[in-house]
């Protein structure tokens, strides 16, 4: 070729690759591509199995669960203070240790009937609202469970709060019996929670 003239650089890659062929040079693509063979089933089940299990742990040790039990404290205190013979309990992802740090709280009001309700939902949104325990309180009354949500002062908690649904412990007791009987579900659904 005469000096000066341009090369088509198609045919500069066809070179190239003619080289590393012969072994006329190492072409930088081919290493960096290389892949172990792949790993035996079992020994890839459990580096996967162990790879979600650190991160489970990971997420687990990233949650404030001081600022959540002294939340949860509060909130059960104003719930006995308001509705005579109501007791809160604890349901959802909290309840199950599958609460990421962002995650909301969720609660049931037992020891009320359902026929009040509606009365008791407002009333506890007085009582939120008035003691300073929770701003952006908002009752949604709905066919099936009616709750009061709230962000909780102090932690910056979202809540939210139903009363007369039992639903939601006979759900709890399932899913707890699930995680019991395999336990690899716990950080399995901590990790797609993500």
């Amino acid at each position: 070729m005469r000096s000066g003239a341009t090369q088509d650089p198609s045919k500069k890659k066809r070179k190239s690759k003619q080289q590393t062929a012969a072994g006329g040079g190492k072409d930088p693509v081919s290493e960096t591509e290389w892949r172990p063979p792949p790993a035996p089933v079992a020994e890839a089940a459990t580096l996967l199995d162990t790879q979600i299990r650190s991160l489970a742990q990971l997420i687990g040790s990233t949650d404030d669960g001081h600022g959540r039990k002294a939340a949860l404290v509060r909130i059960t205190r104003l719930v006995r203070k308001t509705l005579s013979g109501g007791q809160a309990r604890l349901i959802g992802s909290s309840a199950l240790g599958l609460a990421l740090p962002t995650s909301d709280v969720d609660l049931t009001v037992l020891g009320r009937s359902e026929a009040g309700r509606r009365a008791d939902l407002d009333a506890l949104q007085a009582a939120v609202q008035s003691s300073g325990l929770g701003r952006r309180c908002l009752v949604i009354h709905a066919k099936k469970v009616s709750i009061l949500k709230f962000v909780e002062a102090q932690s910056g908690l979202s809540t939210d709060l139903s009363v007369a649904v039992p639903g939601g412990l006979t759900t709890l007791a399932w899913m707890r019996g699930q995680i019991t009987e395999r336990p690899s579900l716990h950080p399995l659904l901590l990790v797609l929670k993500l």
